[in-house]
């Protein structure tokens, strides 16, 4: 058997987050593909942070994006994500009218931010006990062990509906685009967000001839693309689907 990893020391360091800032990014964000990479790259910032002995440090976006696995469009908007949330502090640098690799401050949360990001976990625990003590009052008033098995199995079915997340009714709910990267969902959450309301067609499974459409343009292109398209009917093909979007204005 493999031994336990042990504490932090010069021969295997140890990089540190603060799980209050990864509660408050799942509770402040619906989406999971930027719930995963705004997690990834709060992760990645702590541990440059950790191999610079300083909650302080100047880097750039690709050695950000190379920590994290995420491309530097990505990057660029958690990070405004991280600043937003109050977590993060950006100084935006130039050298000589040039800009030039920015300087990060890892923040600790604010008591109101602190606050946000326990409420999650102190809701489930009070729902969790409202569940148990439910579930054992129906338990006593049934003898029989056939009805406590019934009764068992109703309460963990009761808890599970309560704690399910928001984000896990809607993964549930739909077909989804988990099979779809993260930068591909981002794009087909933005189209489905404007156009669809405008009586398009919903993108809400797989198919490869829309992962060949996406690959046509990056997310900004798609973006600016989607953007025109919704204030300009005049662009619209006939038949109003993601695919045709594409090739239309290819």
């Amino acid at each position: 058997m493999s031994e336990e990893r042990g504490k932090p020391c010069g021969e295997r360091p140890f990089g540190w987050y603060e799980k209050s800032v990864r509660r408050l990014i799942r509770k402040s964000f619906d989406a999971d593909a930027q719930i995963s990479s705004t997690l990834g790259i709060y992760d990645a910032l702590t541990e440059i942070a950790s191999d610079e002995q300083d909650n302080t440090f100047t880097t750039t976006h690709a050695y950000i994006g190379k920590m994290s696995g995420y491309s530097s469009a990505t990057v660029k908007r958690r990070l405004t994500d991280l600043e937003n949330l109050k977590v993060l502090e950006v100084r935006r640098n130039t050298s000589k009218g040039m800009r030039s690799p920015s300087t990060y401050s890892l923040l600790a949360l604010g008591h109101d931010e602190l606050s946000i990001a326990h409420s999650s976990n102190k809701v489930e625990r009070a729902i969790s006990e409202k569940c148990d003590e439910e579930s054992e009052k129906n338990l006593k008033q049934h003898s029989s062990k056939e009805e406590s098995t019934r009764l068992s199995l109703t309460r963990q079915a009761y808890r599970s509906s309560f704690l399910l997340s928001k984000r896990e009714r809607k993964k549930k709910s739909s077909s989804s685009l988990n099979d779809y990267t993260e930068e591909e969902q981002e794009v087909l959450e933005y189209y489905n967000r404007h156009l669809v309301p405008l009586g398009w067609f919903q993108v809400n499974q797989y198919r490869e001839s829309v992962r060949d459409a996406i690959a046509v343009r990056d997310l900004d292109d798609w973006r600016e693309l989607i953007d025109l398209t919704k204030n300009d009917p005049s662009l619209w093909p006939n038949r109003r689907t993601f695919v045709r979007l594409n090739w239309s204005n290819y």
